[in-house]
């Protein structure tokens, strides 16, 4: 019986039905819903009760490795952005980047003595500190120079 349940369920999910409907017809909540969908590997879905169709997920998935913005693909595909980070990191392996190092010392006070220095530009004191010039440029703001 249960396999019976759990099939109808898979084949509600990959019908577009809502989540919520689904869990009202079987009595089980909407995150139960999404559990079964995840489990199954049918369909990519938000545990918000929205499920994403296969070719919603493919259309999804090369745009991110195009490098279009997770916000922008959630708007085309109507999920959120969190949405698209999951889907991205379950099925591509993606792995966010890690945060910069600190500035240290030498580096902000390679900065401070070069800022105002002509011919020192902030593309031209970046490789010197191993930050881009927009982070340099960051930093001497928030330094008031």
């Amino acid at each position: 019986m249960l396999d019976d349940r759990r099939s109808d369920i898979i084949r509600s999910i990959q019908a577009g039905e809502p989540y919520d409907v689904i869990g009202r017809r079987w009595g089980v909540t909407r995150q139960r819903i999404y559990q079964i969908a995840k489990n199954a590997g049918t369909t990519s879905a938000s545990p918000s009760g929205k499920p994403l169709a296969p070719e919603k997920v493919r259309q999804a998935l090369e745009l991110f490795v195009r490098g279009m913005p997770a916000t922008h693909i959630a708007e085309m595909v109507g999920v959120s952005d969190t949405t698209i980070w999951k889907l991205a990191k379950r099925q591509c392996g993606y792995q966010p980047s890690p945060a910069p190092p600190e500035w240290d010392t030498r580096a902000i006070n390679f900065l401070v003595d070069h800022w105002k220095r002509p011919g020192w530009t902030a593309s031209r004191i970046a490789p010197k500190v191993g930050r881009t010039r927009n982070a340099v440029i960051g930093m001497a703001h928030r330094l008031g120079l």
